[in-house]
């Protein structure tokens, strides 16, 4: 069973703007208590690109960014990893393997779920408030194509955010 998750910035955009799978795999996340690690360079690209592509306000991405960092367990990885062709992803393999994960999950076809783009939450940040912090880390959330190709990367096995639902729930 998975118990300790990494949630790569795509996962949480695509649960944030568009719904779907993305949205489904984090409320079960919180269901099911299970520990959520990130870093602070997947804070920084989520940030980013909610800034850049999303044009969120910087009210609504504070209280996102502090929701995370109080939250989500912050790893520090201290070794550099460069397997993808992306350095994005290879930040995401940074912070599974300095939380000792065993998953990446990720959805690489386009989810839209049942919000379009103008209809968003004003408190982005309440799927996130029932995380509880615990210790350790076991699973990566993803999604991106070029993590999910690779199947796995060392003890960490690597599959869809769909497959991932599907085996545990």
């Amino acid at each position: 069973m998975a118990d300790r998750v990494v949630i790569d910035t795509n996962i949480i955009i695509s649960a944030l703007v568009f719904g779907g799978e993305p949205e489904k795999l984090i409320e079960k996340i919180i269901q099911e208590n299970i520990k959520v690690f990130t870093s602070v360079q997947l804070i920084a690209e989520l940030v980013d690109v909610l800034r850049k592509k999303f044009v969120f306000s910087e009210d609504k991405i504070k209280i996102l960014e502090n929701e995370i960092i109080d939250k989500f367990e912050i790893v520090y990885p201290r070794i550099e990893i460069t397997v993808c062709r992306d350095n994005a992803d290879n930040r995401v393999l940074e912070a599974g393997i300095e939380g000792k994960c065993n998953f990446i999950i990720t959805a690489f076809k386009k989810t839209t779920g049942d919000k379009p783009v103008d209809e968003l939450n004003a408190d982005m940040s309440s799927s996130f408030r029932r995380i509880p912090r615990q210790n350790g880390g076991e699973d990566v959330i993803t999604g991106d194509k070029d993590l999910l190709v690779l199947k796995k990367y060392k003890n960490i096995k690597i599959m869809s955010a769909t497959e991932f639902l599907n085996k545990f729930y």
